[in-house]
């Protein structure tokens, strides 16, 4: 026991007798010095809302050892971490004649295991911040390029696998070099800052909005057709033409263009006949929506 740090702990079912051994009675903080009568072991458990004796015998059919583990303040006020491992021996009759449980301190390992899961989950939570920063646009807060591009891949293949229907949408804010050159960068990122505002009140949950470049968005519309679509596509068209104002600047318009995914379509032609759509937007007086050919 003094080697292993352990302590022994023995029932009788039939008398109730308790036996503590030394080292048990070291683990609840009571030395040796001290006296122990009839009643202490009772005492020592209740006190740490043990009932040792009812989880046994609840457990009297178990013919291999199973364990328990407990939080206690010893008799010493040092609190521990213990786990007993107990076992039923049998008599003859197929009853229990004594169980016999191996009680050990525990505290340390727990701690130690407490502070891994707290490293692991600080270092999950670490990545997490960091994958969302590396897939995010520092401007608008919304899914940047790469992530845009990977999402749309994702989304192809859920398409086809599912056959639902997918659309890509591409806009960008009309004449916003002149907002840059007149009002200068800072308010012509709140201008960018607004529209993405409005456009991301205007997504799905299951949607994907983002910035991809300069003034230009992108928002992948899944299980829509090229219709439902244009629907959603002139509401943002509206909404940015009426509330996008941002300081000086007035509220600014948008062209966009729209492609529904073809069987032959890749992520990159899927993009390109979308921007094809989004410049015969601007070639038809701009603050229009077009859709792809």
């Amino acid at each position: 026991e003094s080697i292993a740090d352990l302590g022994v702990w023995q029932y009788d079912p039939h008398t109730g007798e308790q036996q503590w051994s030394d080292g048990l009675r070291d683990l609840f903080g009571m030395g040796q010095e001290e006296e122990f009568e009839a009643g202490d072991a009772e005492t020592l458990l209740y006190a740490n809302d043990i009932d040792l004796v009812s989880h046994v015998a609840r457990r009297d059919r178990e013919r291999t050892p199973f364990t328990v583990h407990y939080d206690i303040h010893g008799y010493d006020g040092v609190p521990r971490s213990i786990t007993v491992q107990a076992c039923n021996l049998f008599n003859a009759n197929g009853e229990v004649a004594r169980v016999v449980a191996v009680v050990r301190d525990v505290t340390d390992q727990l701690t130690r295991e407490r502070q891994l899961e707290h490293s692991r989950q600080a270092a999950i939570d670490e990545a997490r911040v960091a994958r969302e920063l590396a897939d995010t646009d520092p401007l608008t807060g919304l899914a940047n390029r790469r992530r845009v591009m990977a999402e749309l891949d994702r989304m192809i293949i859920d398409s086809r696998r599912f056959s639902d229907p997918l659309v890509l949408i591409v806009f960008d804010i009309d004449r916003f070099k002149v907002v840059n050159d007149t009002h200068g960068h800072q308010t012509g990122d709140k201008v960018m800052r607004r529209v993405a505002e409005i456009t991301y009140d205007q997504t799905r949950e299951m949607d994907v909005v983002g910035r991809v470049g300069g003034e230009e968005f992108v928002w992948i519309v899944p299980r829509v057709n090229q219709l439902q679509a244009k629907g959603m596509a002139e509401r943002l068209r509206h909404a940015v033409s009426q509330s996008s104002a941002a300081g000086p600047v007035a509220n600014v318009t948008s062209s966009v263009g729209l492609a529904q995914l073809r069987s032959s379509d890749t992520s990159g032609t899927l993009f390109a006949r979308a921007d094809n759509a989004l410049y015969a937007a601007k070639a038809g007086g701009r603050n229009l929506v077009e859709l792809a050919a």
